[in-house]
């Protein structure tokens, strides 16, 4: 899935990836607390991954949906 991402403040950019692209290392220790506390998950399904777009304006934005979308 791909999220376009516009915001002026880089800061912003970087808070995003950290929420929406954790490192695997993370999750694989965010996994093992899980299965600590509630137990072994019967569910297979990988986590979701997402592919970041950033944009620090408007236009930049509008411009990057025209590019993906062949508009």
């Amino acid at each position: 899935m791909r999220i376009l991402i516009v915001d002026d403040e880089p800061a912003m950019h970087e808070s995003y990836r950290q929420c929406l692209s954790p490192a695997p290392r993370a999750e694989a220790g965010l996994q093992a607390m899980a299965e600590e506390l509630f137990g072994a998950s019967n569910d297979d399904a990988p986590a979701p991954r997402f592919d970041l777009v950033h944009a620090m304006q408007g236009h930049e934005a509008v411009d990057l949906v025209a590019a993906a979308t062949g508009g």
